[in-house]
């Protein structure tokens, strides 16, 4: 599995190489290791997601989504020539995915006070 990422990765460094070099991108690889690196969070997010433990799969959840939020918001300004496209993914941010996250960090803190087990006593007024 290792060696296919790093093929993969080699390749798709060597590909951005040769089209700036025919000039047909705007950007090498300088640039798109400067915008990728939200791919090593969402590496890290995986490799926790995929762990035993609850609070593992909610801190690779975290991660995975933050850095895949910050990886499409990178490579649509590598790969973008005006900024319309920026501003939208921006506001689309803006619109669902920060309420969303700020949602479930609320029920995460919630329901984190609720253990398996315990008992929870309500009054009614």
């Amino acid at each position: 599995m290792k060696k296919l990422f790093i093929g993969i990765l080699l390749s798709v460094f060597l590909a951005v190489w040769f089209l700036q070099r025919l000039e047909a991108i705007g950007f090498g690889v300088p640039e798109l290791l400067a915008r990728s690196w939200p791919i090593i969070p969402l590496w890290m997010g995986t490799n926790y997601f995929k762990m035993q433990s609850n609070r593992s799969k909610k801190t690779g959840l975290v991660l995975i989504l933050f850095s895949g939020f910050w990886l499409i918001l990178n490579l649509a300004i590598l790969f973008t020539q005006d900024q319309t496209f920026v501003y939208i993914i921006a506001g689309m941010a803006f619109l669902f995915f920060w309420p969303v996250t700020v949602i479930m960090l609320f029920f995460h803190i919630i329901f984190s006070f609720m253990q398996k087990g315990e008992m929870v006593l309500s009054s009614v007024l």
